[in-house]
């Protein structure tokens, strides 16, 4: 289990861990990120680094900067420097719950606020990439991977 505890950012591994922590879990990362999960398992341990096109994938999963994911510097967050946030697509966040919503009863699966949070976030996120509203089967893929 990842902790809280700031000297674990002081490594790659440490910040990889964290973003896993962000996605949910390793599965959950690796599967935000397209990187197959051995992969994602052997930058965890701290077996081998990740490639910069893989760091930004872990990076564009979770939101997180990418010179705090390599280098552990400046904000971890996207947009927290900024003085206002982005707008947001209300339509599209509000399909994102109600995809999200719909599932987790189907699912018969709670979740906690905060892990509640982090799918919308990401779900929402990864809809804004692709500038298309969420597919359901996509919702429920990713919400199968919380476990």
């Amino acid at each position: 289990m990842v902790t809280d505890d700031p000297l674990t950012f002081n490594s790659l591994k440490g910040r990889i861990r964290k973003c896993a922590e962000l996605a949910g879990s390793g599965h959950a990362l690796a599967q935000l990120s397209g990187i197959p999960r051995r992969t994602l398992e052997t930058y965890l341990s701290g077996h081998a680094e990740p490639k910069a096109s893989r760091l930004q994938a872990i990076a564009d999963a979770t939101g997180v900067t990418s010179d705090w994911l390599l280098c552990g510097s400046g904000p971890m967050f996207r947009n927290s420097g900024r003085i206002a946030p982005p707008s947001l697509n209300i339509v599209l966040l509000e399909q994102v719950l109600r995809h999200l919503e719909e599932l987790l009863c189907e699912l018969g699966k709670p979740l906690p606020a905060d892990k509640k949070a982090q799918m919308v976030s990401v779900l929402y996120d990864l809809c804004q990439q692709s500038s298309t509203p969420p597919a359901r089967d996509q919702v429920a893929r990713i919400l199968r991977l919380i476990d």
